[in-house]
Order: C-alpha cells, then sequence, then structure tokens
C-alpha cells in the first residue's frame, strides 16, 4: 500500500496549496481513504492497527512539512492557514479510512455468517 501512501502525500500538497477546487482534491484523498479500510478490513488487519498506521504516516507528513518552522511562536499567519489545511485533509482522510473499515468489516462478517 505504499502507492495509496505516495499518493495521498501528493494529495495532500495538492490540497494545502489550492485555494479552489479544493473539495475534488479532498474527495480523492477520501476515496482513497476509503480504500484503504476496504482492504484492512477485508485482509483482517484489527482497526487499531489500521488506525496506527495512518497515525504513522500522518506523523510523516505533519514531520515533513513542519520542518524548518521552529516552535508555534515562529508560524505567520500563512504557516497557520498550511497547518490548518493539512490537519483538516488528514483528519476527513482518516474519518473516510475507519469509516470504510467499519461498513466492510460489517460485509466481511455477514458473509462469513457470523452475525
Amino acid at each position: 500500500m505504499g502507492e495509496t501512501g505516495r499518493a495521498l502525500f501528493g494529495l495532500a500538497i495538492r490540497y494545502v496549496m489550492r485555494t479552489r477546487g479544493r473539495e475534488r482534491v479532498l474527495q480523492e484523498g477520501q476515496r482513497i481513504g476509503q480504500y484503504y479500510g476496504q482492504q484492512c478490513a477485508q485482509r483482517g488487519v484489527p482497526l487499531a492497527d489500521t488506525a496506527r498506521a495512518f497515525v504513522f504516516f500522518r506523523r510523516v507528513l505533519l514531520d515533513a512539512v513542519g520542518q524548518g518552522q521552529g516552535n508555534s511562536a515562529d508560524l505567520d499567519a500563512e504557516d497557520v492557514r498550511i497547518q490548518r489545511s493539512l490537519y483538516r485533509y488528514l483528519d476527513e482522510v482518516m474519518c473516510a479510512c475507519l469509516e470504510s473499515y467499519e461498513r466492510h468489516s460489517r460485509l466481511v462478517a455477514v458473509s462469513e455468517g457470523e452475525e
């Protein structure tokens, strides 16, 4: 799933850099998040491990963007805008991932006769 991580990274940068057309970029990220959640559910990856993998990805991305910014007192208005945009993007993608995981884990349970 390294391809999905690279795609999400690229979309995150596009989302932060745009002032128009951001919703389309966000929707692309959410689709990737949904796919990742589906794949994890179908493969039996525990939900906590799925969330941990996303949190790891999130931390790496936020660290990469935050390098060179110093502490929060050094942030200007544009830095704050970028951080907020990035957090919003990543929050929405993670929610899409976890919602998809829940939906597909129920489908897997039903197909296996667990419910």
